[in-house]
């Protein structure tokens, strides 16, 4: 007899050779979960032949007990049902969808067997896993995206909850990424960033996590660093201490080779602690403040960092206020020859209108500019009013014989190829030559990105400007670039000033710094002068000018004009 076929009536015939022509697996069985027909497709799958399955209990077929087949419930309740099966009976991981329908006497309403259709989709649960996996990577670097770290740090912090061992995550922001790209181009800036990622996950343990979460940004996550506080934080800054270690060598893109570094902040989690998101946003202000400290090292969060950005949102709000108002204004630091004690000429310096000691300091209100994206009209509107005082002071014969007007300009400002133009259409408004106009620029502004740095200068050099760095001392101090750039002065941080006639080293410096730019054609500047005693030292080491509330403090226009004016 055809073991397809239970006896030899003609219709079961016929629906044996129904069931064996179907591509899925099909299965009857009676009342008593016996396997009474059943086709080829069934048999492969469950890696039998068909004489071993036939007038068998079908709980064989699926490789598992009578209470958790899936046919079994059906057989008990007459309901139809689908379920999801895994199966390894060939020692081949397969999944199953399994539909089954009861065989239903009409007279009774008595099940009598069930029938059950059988479809492999482990090719398809394969896809869709794949897909997920694609899902939670990111596409340039193979690491976790945001997603995938999210859920791995949730998981983490609820075993963190019953073990009551602490956890780091690491906010990791390249320093210099964006200059690499903008000069070498987005391919290698994408090879850079799939290097830094293959050199961090190498400083990791096989638990730990790395995960990209957007531009240049990477974060880390330590899953155990151990149940007490001080470890928690040693394991966590040793990392972090690698991790800009490796970002700080050397990568080879193409024939270039360009050096970059890293800022991290770190924040800490022991059991019962914080959401993924209060975690990243801590770690996120660390990295922030590791960054303020000019990058290239790492912070751990702590309160007051909190505190900060509160206060720092305060000041974005006051400082759009001000702009809207007008409530700031352009006051002058006069400067004068430190040989003859004769106005050498002024800085521009950003106040309040208002001059209420209360409001937040000029440091303060150019940091919360640059931060909050108002430095591009904030800056625009520093330029226009300045040289529109240095025209007005040239008509009153105060500018000219060597006297200029400084401004100070930002890193985003020299970063805006339409600058030197901006700069050159002020001067040609107002009528003003550009020999009488003086751009400071800081040191940490230039070597920021000292390519763009270089050509902006050269540009401003040749509308005639002249071009001042400013609070050197507190940055790279290397007097090697300034070969490169179109330099006309330097002036001494108020730091190494203010130590002056008390402190031998401060005057070693400062003395080191005049010789070597008045060796190289620069003059030389000093900032917040005073005492006496420091004027005297910069007699002696015949510096060029300074500036400083010994003489003078910035004052209005008006007022300027009328000490100072012809």
């Amino acid at each position: 007899m055809d073991p397809l076929v239970s006896d030899s009536d003609l219709s079961a015939r016929v629906l044996s050779t129904v069931i064996g022509a179907l591509r899925d697996g099909v299965v009857v069985v009676d009342a008593n979960g016996v396997v009474t027909m059943a086709n080829g497709r069934a048999a492969e799958l469950a890696g039998r032949s068909l004489d071993q399955l036939v007038r068998r209990p079908v709980h064989e077929l699926f490789d598992t007990a009578s209470e958790h087949c899936p046919v079994t419930p059906t057989l008990v309740n007459g309901e139809p049902r689908t379920d999801l099966i895994r199966t390894d009976a060939i020692g081949q991981i397969r999944w199953l969808l399994v539909n089954t329908a009861p065989i239903v006497d009409a007279p009774t309403a008595e099940v009598r067997g069930a029938v059950a259709t059988i479809a492999e989709i482990t090719d398809l649960i394969a896809a869709q896993s794949e897909l997920e996996e694609l899902a939670s990577r990111d596409s340039l670097t193979g690491l976790a995206n945001r997603g995938r770290l999210h859920d791995r740090l949730q998981t983490t912090l609820d075993d963190a909850a019953r073990t009551r061992d602490h956890l780091a995550l690491l906010f990791l922001d390249l320093d210099g990424f964006k200059r690499v790209n903008d000069s070498l181009g987005h391919a290698h800036g994408d090879r850079l960033l799939q290097l830094v990622a293959e050199r961090i996950s190498q400083q990791l343990r096989p638990d730990d996590v790395v995960a990209r979460i957007g531009g240049d940004e990477f974060v880390i996550l330590l899953p155990d660093v151990g149940g007490d506080q001080a470890r928690a934080e040693a394991v966590a800054a040793d990392v972090a201490a690698r991790a800009i270690a490796v970002t700080e060598e050397p990568f080879h893109l193409g024939e270039q080779a360009v050096r970059i570094s890293a800022s991290i902040g770190i924040a800490l989690a022991g059991p019962g602690a914080d959401s993924p998101d209060e975690l990243l946003r801590r770690a996120d202000l660390a990295m922030y403040s590791a960054k303020q400290d000019r990058g290239s090292g790492h912070r751990l969060y702590d309160q007051r960092m909190d505190q900060e950005a509160q206060r720092a949102l305060r000041l974005d709000s006051e400082l759009r206020e001000a702009i809207d108002n007008h409530d700031l204004v352009l006051h002058l630091q006069p400067r004068f020859s430190v040989a003859t004690g004769e106005l050498s000429g002024a800085e521009t310096l950003l106040r309040w209108r208002d001059d209420d000691p209360t409001r937040p300091d000029t440091a303060s209100v150019v940091a919360a500019a640059e931060r909050s994206g108002l430095i591009a009209p904030l800056g625009r509107w520093v330029l226009a009013e300045a040289i529109a005082q240095a025209a007005e002071l040239w008509r009153a014969g105060v500018l000219g014989q060597g006297r200029t007007l400084s401004v100070n300009v930002s890193s985003l400002q020299l970063r805006d190829d339409r600058f030197p133009a901006q700069v050159s259409a002020l001067l040609d408004h107002h009528d003003l030559p550009a020999r009488l106009l003086t751009v400071e620029l800081t040191e940490w502004s230039i070597l920021d990105d000292l390519y763009q740095a270089r050509r902006q200068m050269k540009a401003l050099e040749a509308l005639g400007v002249r071009l001042s760095i400013d609070d050197f001392g507190t940055g790279y101090s290397s007097l090697a670039y300034l070969r490169e750039l179109p330099v006309h002065e330097l002036k001494l941080d108020r730091l190494f000033v203010t130590d002056l006639g008390r402190d031998r080293t401060a005057e070693v410096i400062a003395r080191g710094v005049v010789d070597i730019a008045h060796g190289i054609g620069l003059t030389t500047v000093a900032e917040g002068v005073e005492q006496s005693e420091q004027l005297d030292v910069l007699y002696a080491m015949e510096c060029d000018d300074f500036q400083g509330h010994l003489v003078a403090a910035a004052l209005p226009l008006v007022d300027f004009l009328r000490q100072f004016g012809a």
